[in-house]
């Protein structure tokens, strides 16, 4: 499995091109498939060539989709949409540049009935993009670093529930000069269909064996997910990936960045806590 080290690299560089395989894309729309009917889908940052546009094109009878648009930006250029109704597919001009954060995407949208967004967008503006679809009300399935899941205004949509994280199958991606590249730790955010979420371990951890955090509070930490103590109903500070488990069972209740435990620095922890 590949690391973080080609992630990390890309958010410090906003490296942005990382695009999606046809495989993958395709294996995503299986996933959300019984979701898909009769949703008018919206592929930003994508075109006519794009993975997961063409997979929804070529399934759009067989998913009954209600009507499906890819949106192309193309700065200093004339950005354009493809819009395919199940029969023809036809190429306009945009009247904007097709950025996808501010009033005028959310103007297209309402304008076009979308109603689910389905894309691998840019990384690092990705945390702006949720938060402004959320504003919105609109569905969605996006590609995510699962780090995504620690940023407040995303976090405070998956606390509240309103969103869900899983784990990606796949952690290769084709980059602008035709070869394939490794982005480990990438994740899926949607708020349609049900959290494929990873079993939790059975027992866990003995809460005497763990460290808690400094300061006043009484939190348990564990450094993997394993070491989660199943029956303990206090506070416990868990890496950020605890996100992409079953969480049915627990209130998430925020995030704590870089916590000390005897005196040594940690990496922003996500604080749950077990419903008695």
């Amino acid at each position: 499995m590949a690391d973080n080290s080609n992630l990390n690299r890309a958010h410090a560089a906003k490296d942005d091109e990382w695009y999606t395989c046809a495989a993958d894309a395709d294996g995503i729309v299986s996933r959300y498939a019984a979701d898909l009917r009769g949703r008018r889908v919206l592929c930003p940052c994508d075109s006519e060539r794009s993975a997961f546009y063409i997979s929804l094109r070529v399934r759009y009878k067989e998913l009954g989709l209600g009507a499906l648009i890819a949106t192309h930006r193309a700065p200093g250029g004339i950005s354009y949409g493809i819009y395919y109704d199940g029969a023809r597919e036809t190429r306009r001009a945009l009247d904007w540049d097709g950025d996808i954060l501010g009033p005028r995407f959310a103007a297209f949208c309402a304008a076009n009935g979308i109603d689910l967004i389905l894309t691998n967008p840019p990384f690092s503006i990705e945390g702006r993009f949720i938060e402004e679809l959320d504003g919105i009300g609109m569905d969605y399935v996006l590609m995510a670093p699962y780090l995504i899941g620690i940023k407040k205004a995303v976090f405070n949509i998956i606390r509240d529930r309103r969103a869900y994280m899983e784990r990606l199958p796949c952690q290769r991606f084709l980059r602008p000069d035709g070869s394939v590249a490794a982005l480990g730790n990438v994740d899926i955010i949607a708020t349609i269909g049900t959290q494929r979420a990873r079993a939790l371990p059975a027992e866990g951890a003995s809460v005497a064996t763990l460290r808690r955090i400094d300061g006043p509070d009484d939190i348990v930490n564990i450094d993997s997910i394993s070491d989660l103590p199943r029956g303990y109903a206090g506070r416990v500070c868990a890496p950020g990936r605890i996100l992409e488990y079953d969480l049915s069972e627990y209130d998430i209740i925020g995030i704590i960045h870089h916590p000390t435990i005897g005196g040594v620095r940690k990496f922003t922890r996500i604080i749950i806590q077990r419903r008695i």
